[in-house]
C-alpha cells in the first residue's frame, strides 16, 4: 500500500470512530493535504497570498463540513472541490473589484508572485505566452484545463469537483484546447 493511501485510510477510520473534528485528525488532514492543495489554489488565483487564505478556508470548512464527507470516497477530491470553488468565489470578487478600481480610476498594487514549480518549468518554453493564454479562458474553460493538465486530475473526478457532467468536462476541455491553439499558434510553429 502506497504512503498516501495509509493516510486516507487512517484519516478514514478517524472519521468512522467520530475522531473527524479532533486536532489530531486536522493535523493529519493539513499535513497530508496542504502542499496539493495550495499548489492547486496557486494554479488557479496565481497568487501565493490570495492561495493561503484559500488553504485555510478550505480546511476550515472541511472539518467543521466533515459529516458530509463519505469515508471511504476520495478525501483529496473532495478537498479540492472546496479549495476550487473558494478559488472560484476569490477569482470572482477581483473581477467586481478590478472593474471598480477601473472606474474610479485608483491603481492597484501588483504583489510579487512566486512560480509554482510548473510555471517554472514552462518559463524556459514560452510559459509567459502559454499563461497569459490560459489565463484568458473564462473561467468555465479555464478551470478544467488546470485540474486536468497541471494536476491530472481524471475528467471524473474534475466532475465532480465542478459538479457538472462528465460530459461538459470533455467539452469545456475540447473548445479550451481550439482556443489555446488558436492563440498559441505563432509560438508553437
Amino acid at each position: 500500500m502506497a504512503h498516501g493511501e495509509g493516510i486516507v485510510s487512517e484519516l478514514d477510520k478517524m472519521i468512522q470512530d467520530g475522531q473527524g473534528k479532533s486536532h489530531r485528525f486536522a493535523e493529519t488532514m493539513v499535513s497530508q493535504y496542504y502542499n496539493f492543495i495550495h499548489r492547486l489554489a496557486v494554479s488557479i488565483l496565481g497568487d501565493p497570498t490570495d492561495a493561503d487564505d484559500v488553504c485555510q478556508e478550505t480546511f476550515i470548512d472541511a472539518l467543521f463540513y466533515i459529516d458530509r464527507y463519505s469515508p471511504g470516497t476520495n478525501l483529496k477530491a473532495w478537498l479540492s472541490k472546496i479549495a476550487v470553488h473558494k478559488s472560484m468565489q476569490v477569482h470572482r470578487k477581483r473581477k467586481i473589484r478590478g472593474f471598480y478600481a477601473t472606474v474610479i480610476r485608483t491603481s492597484q498594487v501588483s504583489l510579487p508572485r512566486t512560480p509554482t514549480p510548473f510555471e517554472a518549468v514552462l518559463e524556459k518554453e514560452g510559459s509567459e505566452q502559454i499563461w497569459a493564454a490560459i489565463n484568458a479562458l473564462g473561467e468555465k474553460h479555464r478551470i478544467p484545463v488546470i485540474l486536468y493538465y497541471v494536476y491530472d486530475l481524471k475528467i471524473r473526478e474534475i466532475a465532480d469537483i465542478l459538479e457538472i457532467p462528465e460530459g461538459t468536462v470533455s467539452s469545456r476541455l475540447h473548445h479550451a484546447i481550439q482556443k489555446l491553439e488558436n492563440k498559441l499558434k505563432g509560438l508553437v510553429d
